[in-house]
């Protein structure tokens, strides 16, 4: 039972991280702002931007350190990074920036 549920947080891991860099990559940038923070445990940030067609947006990211929220406030601007074919796929910039850098 521990070894599927470890190999279950191993793809999570995988699927996130596959998904960051292709927003790197290929990504849109846009605006958008913070609209809910919950924590408990780890932390949701909720957000909302406009798509390339002007459509409006909702999602959330999801951080394992509650330390990482105390940036964000509620009506926050973030920039954003969106798969213009699937907006749903969409990620703030400010927590994954770090892949950007390591990749210049």
């Amino acid at each position: 039972m521990f070894f599927g549920l470890a190999l279950l947080v191993l793809i999570n891991l995988l699927i996130k991280t596959k998904k960051t860099i292709f927003l790197i990559k290929y990504g849109a940038r846009t605006k958008g702002k913070v609209t809910k923070k919950e924590i408990k445990g780890g932390a949701k940030i909720y957000y909302e931007f406009y798509d390339d067609k002007g459509v409006l947006r909702s999602s959330k990211s999801w951080l394992p350190n509650s330390e990482l929220t105390k940036q964000f406030t509620i009506d926050m601007p973030v920039e954003i990074l969106y798969d213009k074919n699937n907006p749903k796929n969409s990620e703030i910039y400010e927590l994954i920036k770090e892949f950007c850098e390591k990749d210049k």
